[in-house]
């Protein structure tokens, strides 16, 4: 794959600030993204560039296509091929939606649209998914943020082959750095922010399995002196249990589902009924059963370190919101370098292992 002459990214980052200036959005603080970019790009170079991105995106609608962009032509012939790469040689993806949408649904998706600038403009981390730009009009809008090759945890763990290459160590990994990122939104970040619809889907992977956290369309930035009252956001399966009777949002609910993917890593599918409130049973699952048969048992160091993230990812998983652990003791507990444990046998029971009154009361 060749580099993308630097000449694209100026186009694109043109064609961006061309139809954001001229946009309602534009008037909002969150688009000060734009001052980020580097260098002054020339205005007037973006009318083609619009019309072949339109061209491509009427192209690929209905086709269920992976929605991924690249330049392999001189400007302005413009002809859209794939994926390619920015000047720093990453890899760079456009994400489009709101393509003739009903009233209802564009209401909703503009608010979504808006909400994920807004909190990828203001927060930088090695663990959440980079925002290169967005473009905003009355018909068409898109962002542009960066692509990742290893696509999402989802993915990857539903498939068999690639899933056997996915050892412990990469998936201690991505637990780390997906509690790094959570930590940093809900306590670095003023005001906080809560995602709120952390799952396998929503977390991204490198080539290297460095984890990014992404999807902010339904992120929340909590408001200390007013109502944190919401509707429901997230997804079923990984939305904590107080969301079905209590709308109030706070940093917990992330906490929740942090540790049900946390358990997916570690089983290689979604924890399902393990996390049911009224199976007792889990007491007497042995610790064999929950880990991910496609990869082999892991041994000294890396066994006491699946341990405590097992240890960690029930206490997340508990039905008492308050005993439930913040994102920064979880960071700071999956960070903590272990010794070797007792060389239990993968034949003990979880009841033996963990405290889990909290995960089934």
């Amino acid at each position: 794959m060749s580099p993308l002459p630097i000449l694209l990214l100026r186009a694109i980052l043109a064609l961006i600030f061309v139809l954001t200036t001229s946009h309602p959005l534009a008037r909002h603080s969150y688009v000060t993204a734009r001052s980020s970019f580097i260098g002054n790009y020339d205005r007037t170079a973006a009318r083609g560039e619009v019309e072949a991105l339109l061209k491509w995106k009427s192209s690929l609608k209905g086709q269920g296509l992976p929605l991924l962009s690249s330049w392999n032509a001189t400007i302005p012939s413009c002809s859209w091929v794939g994926i390619s790469c920015d000047s720093s040689q990453r890899i760079v993806s456009l994400n489009m939606s709101g393509y003739n949408l009903s009233n209802g649904i564009e209401i909703s998706w503009q608010k979504a649209f808006r909400s994920e600038i807004r909190a990828l403009t203001e927060i930088r981390h090695r663990n959440i998914v980079k925002l290169y730009g967005f473009c905003s009009s009355s018909r068409h809008s898109f962002l542009v943020y960066e692509y990742l090759e290893g696509g999402s945890l989802e993915n990857l763990l539903s498939d068999h082959e690639t899933a056997a290459r996915f050892g412990w160590l990469e998936r201690r990994n991505v637990a780390r750095g997906v509690a790094d990122a959570l930590c940093y939104m809900h306590h670095d970040c003023s005001p906080p922010i809560i995602h709120r619809d952390v799952s396998s889907k929503n977390i991204l992977l490198d080539v290297e399995y460095e984890a990014r956290v992404s999807d902010f369309g339904t992120a929340r930035f909590m408001k200390p002196d007013s109502s944190n009252w919401t509707s429901f956001a997230g997804t079923f399966g990984y939305a904590a249990p107080e969301l079905a009777y209590n709308m109030e949002v706070n940093e917990k609910c992330d906490v929740y589902s942090f540790g049900v993917v946390t358990l997916e890593l570690i089983m290689g599918r979604h924890p399902g009924d393990l996390i049911s409130s009224s199976l007792s049973s889990v007491y007497h699952m042995q610790l064999k059963e929950i880990l991910d048969r496609r990869i082999p048992y892991p041994k000294d160091e890396i066994m006491a370190d699946l341990i405590s993230i097992l240890d960690i990812a029930f206490s997340c998983l508990s039905y008492r919101q308050k005993s439930r652990p913040s994102m920064k003791q979880v960071s700071q507990g999956l960070s903590t370098r272990r010794s070797s444990v007792p060389d239990y046998s993968l034949e003990i029971n979880l009841g033996e292992l963990f405290n889990l009154r909290g995960l089934i009361s």
